[in-house]
């Protein structure tokens, strides 16, 4: 059997957990902001919805953190006696207003964050609505179960019956799977693209900064969020308290997940080069007026200010300013 942790300390080091990782969360998220709200009037519809939606998910989480330190000082400071603390913090009893609150908040901004991912997924795919079904598919059911879950929670104020259970042990799953479906389709098609890139000549000259680069950071950022997923399904799982302690930072850490995703590629692009554009000419083929296409689509889902990505073709050198 797996040694628990107290209740109280387990409430104690989510909080703290939670507030540590909202500083690593603001300062990425001050940082992606610079970048994002760069010649933001200029920029495409997608690009201006991604920067709004981020903003949104950072005040959502400032209102969740602020909740929760609520709870944290009426739980550790104005309540007295360790079985009144407890029966406050303990799951099967936690009906009160904030904590309810707390839940809401939280599932917003899962909840946000998996559209902007499926969103970002339909950009890159070139608006093909079909690819992204079954990703849809996949939110909206965990979204559900996390509706039903803390409804069941607030009206009943009990963790037991087959059918609350088997909403809680869908939350988990869903997540994991809508994640990796939707991020691997992402970087497939980036990487996709780049490998057709190569070999129809058209390729940048530019190591730093390329699709499959691309597809490589976003692989990273967000293994940090599905990782976090997967550790979390395994305490449930084993039925330890230190899932508390996880689902407590989820908020911190789909927040550093994006921001991240925005600050590496800004690094790599190099923003402040000066940019020259040309326009394809006649003699250009298809293929590469596509590949141009795809390019900006790219941006726009990325936010970046500016990528001079430079195409050649048959010993034509033709820049894109996307």
């Amino acid at each position: 059997m797996v040694k628990q942790i107290d209740p109280l300390a387990v409430n104690l080091i989510g909080t703290w957990c939670e507030v540590l990782l909202f500083g690593v969360y603001t300062t990425l998220f001050l940082e992606s902001t610079v970048i994002m709200f760069e010649r933001y009037s200029r920029r495409s519809f997608s690009a201006r919805l991604f920067t709004a939606v981020m903003c949104v998910i950072y005040m959502v989480a400032v209102a969740h953190i602020g909740v929760g330190l609520y709870r944290l000082i009426k739980g550790y400071v104005w309540i007295e006696g360790s079985e009144a603390q407890l029966r406050y913090w303990s799951i099967a009893f936690a009906r009160p207003m904030e904590a309810t609150l707390v839940n809401l908040l939280q599932v917003a901004v899962i909840t946000m964050a998996d559209f902007l991912l499926i969103y970002r997924c339909y950009i890159v795919w070139s608006r093909t609505f079909w690819v992204i079904i079954p990703s849809i598919i996949l939110a909206l059911a965990n979204f559900s179960a996390n509706i039903a879950t803390i409804t069941l929670w607030a009206m009943l104020g009990a963790l037991r019956g087959t059918h609350y259970t088997n909403l809680l042990n869908s939350i988990f799953p869903t997540a994991i799977v809508q994640n990796v479906l939707t991020t691997g389709l992402i970087i497939y098609r980036l990487i996709r693209q780049h490998k057709e890139s190569r070999a129809a000549g058209v390729h940048d000259t530019s190591s730093r900064l390329s699709l499959r680069n691309v597809g490589l950071i976003m692989l990273e950022s967000a293994a940090i969020y599905t990782c976090h997923l997967l550790l979390t399904l395994i305490l449930y799982i084993l039925n330890f308290d230190g899932q508390f302690i996880l689902v407590d930072i989820t908020v911190p850490i789909i927040g550093i997940t994006w921001s991240l995703i925005a600050v590496r590629l800004h690094r790599v692009a190099h923003p402040t080069s000066i940019i020259s554009a040309n326009v394809f000419t006649v003699s250009a083929p298809q293929w590469a007026q596509d590949q141009s296409q795809n390019i900006a689509s790219m941006h726009m889902d990325t936010s970046q200010p500016a990528l001079d990505i430079e195409m050649m073709k048959k010993g034509t050198d033709t820049k894109i300013d996307v």
